[in-house]
Order: C-alpha cells, then sequence, then structure tokens
C-alpha cells in the first residue's frame, strides 16, 4: 500500500509542473527525485557515449531491424504500433521476430500474442533480445535479401494482416526484427528508428525519471526516421500544430512526422473474452458487442495504463451519459480490495444516475492481467474496449513512410544499407 502510494506521488510529480501544489509527501520527494534524476541522466549519457564512439559495440542482425520507442515512459501507443508493423509486414509476406522485454508481467507481450495468434509473427520475451534474435534466426531460418526485395514491392499501409489468408502467406522464415521499446534498447543496432509521443501528455514537467517523464534527453529526437504523435485526434488542432512546430526543433529535416489514433472497433464482455481466451482477433462476430451498446450510460472507466485520459475521451465520443474514472497506475495488478471498491463506485454510481445502467469498461491490456478476477464485479457489467491503432495523416506522409519501410525492409544489412 505504501508502495503504491509512493509510485502514485512520483507518477502525479512527473505530469505537473513545479509552481503547481503539490501535496506534503510531493514536496519532500522533490529533492530526492531531483537527485536521482541527475545521476540517471548522468549514467544515461555515459551509456550513449560508450556506444557511439565503439567502446561497446552493438550486434547487427543478419535481417533488417525496425525499432519502436518512446522518449517517455507509458502511455504513448508502442505496443499497438508495433502490431500495426507486424500487421502491414505479414500483408507482404515477411515475417516479423518482435523483441519484447515481457515489462510487468508481460501485458503487452500477452496482447500481441493473442492478436498476432495465427500469423506466422513470432514473439521473442526477455531482456537479451540479441542472442533471443539469434535463437530464432536459427531455429527459423531468416527470408534472403533478395526474397525480402521482391516482398517489399508490393508492401501497403492499408493491409493490417486482417485476413488470415494473407497472414499464412509467408513462408515462416523470419524477414525483419522489431524492437519493442527499442530506443533505450543501445545493444542491438536499428535500421529504422520510430518514436512514439503521446500528443496529450507530451514530455509532462520536461524533467528527466524520476523526477519527470523523459526516459531521454529531448534532443535525442533527433535519432528519430518517424515520430508518431499518438492521441492526435483527441488534442486541439491548434495545440496539434503548436507541438509540431515545436518539433522542428529537435528533429532532423528528412524524418517523418505521423499523426495517429487508437480507433475503437468493438466490445466484448466477459463469458465472450473468457470463451475465446487467447484468440481475441478470432472472436465469432455474434459474441462482440456493438459501440452503441455504451450510448446513454453511465460508464466507470477503470484504467491501470499510460494514459487513462485517452480511454475516457474515447467512452465520451461513443455516447456515455456520464463517465466516471478511476485510474491506477500503469501494468497494475489487480487486486480484491480493487474489486471491492469498484463495486462501491458502480453502487454509488447506480444511486447518482437512477434508471440508467451503469457498466464498467476497461482496455484489453487491463484485462489480460488476471480475467479471472474480474469475474467477482457484481454490481455492473463489465466490458472490455477492443481498439486498433490507425494512423491519420495525408497521403504524401503515408506515401513517405511506405517508401522508408520498403527500403529498409529490401536492404542489403550485410553491407550496412537500410534506413537514412
Amino acid at each position: 500500500m505504501v508502495n503504491q502510494r509512493l509510485r502514485a506521488a512520483v507518477v502525479r510529480i512527473a505530469k505537473t509542473a513545479d509552481h503547481e501544489t503539490s501535496s506534503l509527501l510531493e514536496k519532500s520527494l522533490k529533492p530526492l527525485l531531483a537527485s536521482a534524476s541527475a545521476i540517471y541522466r548522468g549514467l544515461s549519457f555515459t551509456r550513449r557515449f560508450l556506444y557511439n564512439y565503439g567502446l561497446l559495440e552493438a550486434t547487427r542482425l543478419p535481417v533488417p531491424v525496425v525499432s519502436v520507442g518512446n522518449i517517455t515512459w507509458g502511455g504513448n501507443g508502442k505496443t499497438p504500433m508495433v502490431e500495426t508493423l507486424s500487421g502491414w509486414f505479414l500483408g507482404a509476406g515477411i515475417c516479423p521476430l518482435i523483441l519484447t522485454r515481457g515489462y510487468a508481467g508481460g501485458d503487452e507481450a500477452q496482447m500481441l500474442q493473442m492478436h498476432l495468434q495465427g500469423s506466422c509473427a513470432k514473439l521473442g520475451v526477455g531482456p537479451n533480445r540479441a542472442n533471443i534474435a539469434r535463437s530464432f534466426l536459427q531455429s527459423h531460418g531468416m527470408q534472403s535479401y533478395q526474397h525480402r526485395k521482391k516482398l517489399g514491392e508490393s508492401l501497403s499501409l492499408e493491409s493490417a494482416g486482417t485476413s488470415s489468408q494473407l497472414w499464412m502467406k509467408g513462408d515462416g522464415k523470419i524477414g525483419v526484427v522489431i524492437l519493442d521499446d527499442g530506443m533505450q534498447h543501445l545493444p542491438l543496432a536499428r535500421n529504422l528508428e520510430i518514436v512514439m509521443v503521446n500528443a496529450i501528455t507530451l514530455w509532462g514537467n520536461t524533467r528527466m525519471v524520476p523526477r519527470g517523464p523523459l526516459r531521454e534527453s529531448l534532443h535525442q529526437l533527433k535519432r528519430a526516421d518517424v515520430l508518431v504523435l499518438h492521441h492526435a485526434d483527441l488534442v486541439a488542432e491548434e495545440s496539434l500544430d503548436s507541438t509540431e512546430t515545436m518539433l522542428k526543433q529537435f528533429l532532423r529535416k528528412d524524418a517523418i512526422v505521423i499523426c495517429s489514433s487508437m480507433i475503437p472497433l468493438h466490445l466484448f464482455g466477459l463469458p465472450s473474452l473468457e470463451a475465446e481466451i487467447g484468440s481475441l482477433r478470432r472472436t465469432p462476430e455474434h459474441s462482440r458487442l456493438p459501440l452503441n451498446t455504451l450510448r446513454d450510460s453511465v460508464v466507470l472507466s477503470v484504467s491501470g495504463v499510460g494514459c487513462p485520459e485517452a480511454l475516457s475521451l474515447a467512452l465520451e465520443r461513443l455516447g456515455a451519459h456520464h463517465v466516471e474514472r478511476m485510474d491506477y497506475l500503469d501494468h497494475h495488478s489487480f487486486r480484491p480490495k480493487d474489486l471491492q471498491d469498484i463495486d462501491m463506485r458502480c453502487l454509488e454510481l447506480q444511486m447518482r444516475f437512477e434508471g440508467r445502467t451503469v457498466v464498467i469498461v476497461l482496455t484489453e491490456k487491463d484485462y489480460v492481467r488476471d480475467p479471472l478476477i474480474w469475474r467477482t464485479v457484481t454490481n455492473a457489467q463489465v466490458l472490455i474496449l477492443h481498439s486498433s491503432l490507425k494512423l491519420i495523416s495525408t497521403g504524401k506522409a503515408l506515401a513517405a513512410l511506405r517508401e522508408l519501410l520498403t527500403a529498409v525492409v529490401s536492404c542489403d544489412v550485410t553491407k550496412g544499407s537500410g534506413g537514412r
């Protein structure tokens, strides 16, 4: 309990400017966090220096590597972007190997495994991603440069791998590696650097962790080949324009800036999800609930994700009469006491909004951590929102992205080509 309070205080500090009012606990933590941030900044600089000047050597794999990372902690859309990239590659017949840490119980790895089940995509989980990649390449083989080059010509940003026929047309040999949360993983060289930025929260108080949310200095954005402004649809156009203008001082001139959003597709109830656990994508159509199920309802948004604001804003747009939030820390493991609190909040909402239906809505990421625990909720129906990442930029930006991805998967990595 004490640990949870401290973590929550650190998150609040990171999200708020110094001049804003703080609790006594937060005020006492700030000097300690500032000292820890200075140490982190020094270690980060030293580590990067060692790799930049060849004192530490990054492993280069015999297939192209696409890194998807972020510059701040949590809620930036890394995992949905990894899934979307996988769908594009699968649609072209290029089999991706996804390398992920499996952080905090591995909920993101479980999500990827569920959504890509039935495809030839492969998932390697663990901290030593270079060794894991070597093992997979040895076991499954790799697509040749000439074969990848031919397949790359058919790569489309429209095909998200939803067709089982497209997903299975690959030969099972690995053609590309996707490095999930890769920006800080320097031991593995990459041919393309995609950086995800949360358009809602941006940089918080602009300080380095743990005093702030930054995992890197903003100047490290110069490494980005592609920068994706995630949740861009939930931000006012003027604010988005201002952000894009500000980014120009950090990005290279040839960097591609893309906007993305999470598009709600449908809902699941607990029985259908449990019947299809491990294969949400292939759940029968009749077990899915339409989004208008939430219209005029009172919704309790329960989330343990990096950006709970995005979930509640999406629910409001779906026509909910009222959206109440119960936010937990990212990767939170829900316990029986949490479920009791959620049940009590549902009772309160039923009293406040007499005559209206009260429902609980979760993200899939929150559900997969412990599917069975949600069975203990008795005062409201539990629904899970299934969403998918969609790029919402202009055709010119998307064409540039497709051209870059095609060049990367078509490159001869043995000659050090690929990327920019």
